[in-house]
């Protein structure tokens, strides 16, 4: 344990992949808790995300509800600001740029526009995004 959070805090991990709750434009992320629930813990999610070179968040696009999750500021406490560098989501792989974020590659049968409708960022586009594929399992 120890020497785990030795090699996190000491800058040793090239890449954290780390579920999300909520993304920001700038990337920001928030995944311990969700307000008002009396549930969560930080744990050493605050240390992966600050002590990683890269992190890599995983989410739903959306809520159950329809709520959005790529938000351009977050509203559930944040583990870390500025962190997430790729966000693979259910719909579309989204690359944090100084510039913003931008749209790299959208699911079978959706359009950059259709991600860009549950989503609060406006997306940066460096030509039309590709097709997010999924690879076979073995």
């Amino acid at each position: 344990h120890a020497d785990a959070f030795a090699m996190i805090r000491g800058g040793h991990i090239d890449i954290a992949i780390m579920g999300a709750l909520q993304v920001s434009a700038q990337g920001d992320l928030a995944n311990w808790t969700v307000p008002g629930l009396g549930k969560g813990g930080i744990g050493g999610a605050m240390d992966l995300a600050a002590g990683a070179r890269e992190v890599y968040a995983i989410m739903t696009h959306t809520m159950k509800d329809g709520g959005l999750k790529l938000l351009e500021d977050c509203t559930y406490p944040l583990t870390a600001r500025r962190v997430v560098t790729k966000l693979f989501t259910d719909i579309a792989f989204i690359e944090f740029t100084p510039e913003g974020p931008l749209l790299r590659e959208v699911a079978e049968g959706l359009t950059a526009d259709d991600v860009q409708a549950v989503s609060e960022p406006r997306f940066i586009t460096n030509g039309p995004p590709g097709a997010l594929t999924r690879g076979e399992s073995p």
